[in-house]
């Protein structure tokens, strides 16, 4: 065989690998029974919300963990819920998808409770429509989030570390007891509100009221914010208590605001 012909061949080959149209991923069990359970959710919070009724976000969430009683959740797979935080947008129009962060938080934190999961759930949110809301509520786990998340993420949280590839809207951490959270983006207004231990470091930019009436733990921020909360600037900063951090400078530590002032009038 000719050298020419040789390379034809290869060349070929090469070309018919390439036009093999890829296999499509089958849905496990696991994925399937998750998005059924989802689904029956919607169905159950649709028509009470289109007549009226307006849940309070515990409720929700308290409504999540018991959808998910019937599974058994040992037999699921970290891997099996990436999969399905992937395959969520297909609800996206149902006027009820706003309890897809509620959903998600309760099933990750069930999920952490029952199986003693050690390891980083990875959630890609990046191409939904819209930002979830409530996202990681009472979280105790480990999670990396590719993508933006909407108000009132990791509101509650307890332990666990998380990494987000992304903006958040307000109210991000408020109540946080513990854990850790890395912003890779900008954050909205209220950051932190009344957290009394964790960390949490946005390496982007914040908006107004950060730390208010902050209990304890540390706020970094490693762009610029818009302004403090007023407990500390000047309301009542004795009652305030945690690390602000800003560019690598302590800007508030435990009531040294209310030292400052009480000092001007001496």
């Amino acid at each position: 065989m000719k050298l020419t012909e040789i390379i034809d061949k290869e060349y070929q080959e090469v070309k018919e690998e390439q036009i093999v149209p890829p296999v499509k991923n089958k849905i496990t069990p696991g994925v399937e029974m998750l998005l059924q359970t989802f689904e029956r959710e919607l169905d159950y919070i649709e028509p009470h919300e289109n007549a009226g009724r307006r849940y309070e976000f515990s409720t929700l969430f308290d409504l999540t963990v018991q959808s998910l009683s019937g599974i058994y959740l040992r037999k699921i797979s970290s891997e099996e819920i990436t999969e399905f935080a992937f395959l969520l947008p297909q609800f996206q129009k149902r006027s009820s998808f706003h309890i897809a962060g509620y959903f998600l938080s309760g099933l990750l934190f069930r999920h952490k409770q029952d199986t003693k999961y050690s390891g980083t759930y990875q959630i890609p949110i990046d191409h939904f429509e819209k930002p979830l809301e409530f996202f990681g509520l009472f979280n105790n786990a480990n999670i990396h989030i590719i993508g933006s998340l909407g108000n009132y993420a990791f509101h509650s949280m307890s332990e666990g570390t998380v990494t987000i590839e992304g903006n958040t809207g307000k109210n991000l951490a408020v109540g946080m007891r513990g854990g850790s959270i890395d912003v890779y983006g900008n954050t909205g207004d209220f950051l932190g509100q009344n957290m009394s231990k964790g960390k949490v470091t946005i390496h982007g930019n914040v908006g107004r009221c950060v730390g208010t009436d902050i209990r304890g733990g540390t706020l970094e921020i490693k762009g610029n914010y818009q302004s403090l909360g007023p407990a500390i600037n000047y309301l009542s900063p004795m009652r305030c208590h945690g690390t602000i951090i800003h560019q690598d400078k302590v800007i508030f530590h435990k009531g040294s605001w209310y030292q400052k002032i009480a000092g001007l009038f001496k």
